[in-house]
């Protein structure tokens, strides 16, 4: 079993999550299918531009994200390529103050998650890493990739980029990485630039572990 957790922040947003993921027999370094459990919360802020009746203000909105999901998949390995594809069931609450009309992202919603998850050993010293995941509500998506190079054999650094976003909000970033694998899992801490299409920018930082048991 794998059990993770991590926290994401940006200039105008935060968010911290877990998750579990199992083999349904087998070892989760084989080849085979797997379960996956996750959940999370966040925050964020916006604003915008609304018509009072009389004048167009700018309106300053804070919102809070509550979400869960579970997922059944399979893990593939060609070489030093491995696989894995997950699908499943996802949850989402949105909570914006105050009440923004406007927005799609509001509200209870349950839909249908995606998710590609694939790594690539690059002789032994390097490897590159792509996560791609895809939601129904509100069209959520996120994509984060990586290239590291080993330091050592625990040790390893590189640059990464991502995009995500939903219906009403679209943004990306890059920036760098670093990540140590141990005997029970690993950690890796990143942090860069980001920006969306309403061109508000500034930087964003993440922390993700891992445990194997």
């Amino acid at each position: 079993m794998e059990a993770s957790a991590g926290a994401n922040v940006t200039a105008h947003s935060w968010s911290v999550y877990s998750g579990l993921t199992s083999t349904i027999g087998g070892s989760l370094r084989e080849n085979g299918w797997r379960i996956r459990v996750g959940g999370g919360h966040g925050a964020y802020s916006y604003s915008s531009t609304r018509w009072t009746g009389r004048d167009v203000i700018v309106v300053p909105f804070d919102g809070t994200v509550t979400f869960a999901d579970a997922l059944i998949g399979y893990q593939q390995q060609w070489g030093n390529l491995t696989l894995k594809a997950f699908a499943g069931a996802a949850a989402q609450h949105n909570s914006v103050t105050p009440v923004d009309i406007e927005s799609s992202v509001r509200g209870s919603r349950v839909g249908a998650k995606g998710a590609i998850e694939a790594w690539l050993n690059v002789g032994t010293s390097a490897f590159a890493q792509l996560d791609v995941n895809y939601t129904t509500l509100y069209d959520t998506y996120a994509s984060r990739l990586r290239f590291g190079y080993r330091i050592t054999p625990q040790l390893s650094v590189g640059p990464e980029a991502g995009l995500s976003g939903n219906i009403d909000y679209d943004s990306g970033h890059v920036g760098g990485f670093v990540r140590y694998e141990g005997a029970l899992g690993e950690i890796s801490i990143s942090a860069g630039g980001a920006g969306d299409r309403s061109e508000v920018t500034g930087g964003y930082a993440t922390i993700n572990a891992l445990v194997r048991f």
